[in-house]
């Protein structure tokens, strides 16, 4: 059953290949694909996981099915072309770019020293297992230096993907910001912020040149492999770091196993016992932390869920994939989130396609988190970090524009009273 899935997900991938235009990166196609692979992973491993259930397995090709025809539908929507298509750059927009690119490197230094100090109250193995306590410490999370800290990440974040989107107009200050993005996103010793940056990138990339890199793609999968296996070694503790690369090749092959497949296994367990684990994946999360920074008063849970055995070598993991916050609702309005997804992602997909520049890099996000669905889900949980994105778009493109706008409003108006003036 477990092969007959895989062929399922590969022919849905190929279906939706040929039809979106051949293009690799049709939002139907990335999650049909990376569905496929990764329970082609599962069945590679054997026994090392516990084999899935054939009411999972028809939930995973369920879900194919229903994320393929709401990306079809999108593709029946009339569609304009955005307005700032093929417009160059204005300085002014060049302008706030390179200012937001000091400012992450201004503040750099401060979020390093502040998560140095922070690491030194957490005893742990190394730096990085220190810092990873420091960011799960409730009285840490309370504090004005922990929001500082994340918000100096995530902008970090937003102006790489944005500098790299305007290379064109500064290719030093596009290295520059995505080299401060990635020692930050390290830094926090979780991997979320790295798969997202790769992933974005390489997105944004094909919508610029629409085609794929080679060259680019060799680099990143090379820094995407050594960044998360220095923190399978150095933060999960598989490995020893003071032994050879031979000697901990085995144990963090099986970390990255184990991270890689343990989500669809550990969403197995609970469709085989419900409410085993207390959903801590609730939609409404990224909602109720935008109301609460407004001066909203809404609880809002941890995402960490409890852990659940996935395979007979005590192995335990509290991944869950993107369905675990919507199981909570049932099955059919689970399909249903899911049937709304592809058809907004697929939308933001065709404008980005047709030149958007908020429209690509907010896909490139989209795009991220489709490849990430076997782990978390980032849809709703990372609402706030969209509604930031879109922020940030409109300052930059859209705040010169308003600029212009009303000071030639102003003008016009002066003109206008001169020219009374002289009437009279």
């Amino acid at each position: 059953m477990l092969l007959l899935t895989i062929a399922i997900l590969s022919s849905l991938a190929v279906v939706n290949y040929v039809a979106g235009g051949k293009s690799l990166f049709h939002p139907a196609v990335v999650f049909c694909s990376v569905w496929a692979v990764d329970l082609l992973l599962i069945w590679m491993a054997g026994d090392f996981f516990y084999p899935l259930s054939i009411e999972t397995l028809c939930i995973f090709v369920g879900g194919a099915l229903v994320f393929s025809l709401g990306s079809a539908l999108a593709f029946l929507v009339p569609q304009r072309k955005p307005a700032e298509q093929n417009k160059v750059l204005s300085q002014a927009s060049n302008r706030i770019i390179s200012i937001l690119t000091v400012l992450v490197v201004c503040a750099a230094p401060f979020a390093f020293g502040w998560m140095v100090r922070a690491a030194a109250q957490h005893s742990g193995e190394n730096f990085l297992v220190s810092a990873v306590r420091a960011m799960l410490d409730e009285n840490v999370q309370a504090s004005l230096g922990y929001a500082l800290f994340g918000n100096t990440v995530s902008l970090s974040l937003l102006v790489a993907l944005v500098a790299f989107r305007e290379s064109d107009s500064g290719k030093k200050r596009a290295f520059l910001a995505i080299l401060l993005a990635f020692a930050l996103a390290l830094l926090t010793g979780a991997r979320s912020g790295i798969t997202t940056l790769t992933f974005s990138l390489l997105c944004l990339d094909w919508l610029k040149n629409r085609r794929v890199r080679w060259k680019l793609l060799v680099t990143m999968g090379l820094i995407f492999l050594v960044l998360m296996s220095a923190v399978a070694m150095l933060v999960k503790i598989e490995a020893e770091p003071s032994a050879s690369v031979t000697a901990n090749a085995a144990p963090v092959l099986r970390s990255l196993m184990l991270y890689a497949g343990g989500g669809l296994v550990a969403f197995d367990r609970l469709v085989r016992e419900p409410n085993t684990v207390p959903f801590a994946w609730h939609i409404t999360r990224g909602l109720f932390q935008m109301l609460n920074k407004l001066g909203g008063k809404f609880e809002v849970q941890s995402l960490h869920a409890e852990f659940t055995n996935i395979g007979p070598h005590s192995l335990n993991t509290n991944v869950y994939t993107f369905y675990f916050a919507y199981l909570e609702y049932g099955y059919t309005v689970m399909m249903i989130i899911v049937f709304i997804l592809a058809f907004l992602i697929t939308i933001c997909y065709r404008k980005a396609i047709n030149g958007g520049r908020v429209a690509a890099l907010l896909y490139s996000m989209l795009f991220a988190y489709l490849m990430v669905t076997i782990f978390n889900e980032n849809f709703f949980t990372n609402v706030s970090f969209l509604f930031k994105l879109c922020l940030l778009c409109a300052v930059i493109y859209g705040l010169p524009g308003w600029h212009a706008t009303f000071r030639r409003f102003i003008s016009q108006d002066v003109a206008a009273d001169l020219s009374a003036g002289r009437a009279k």
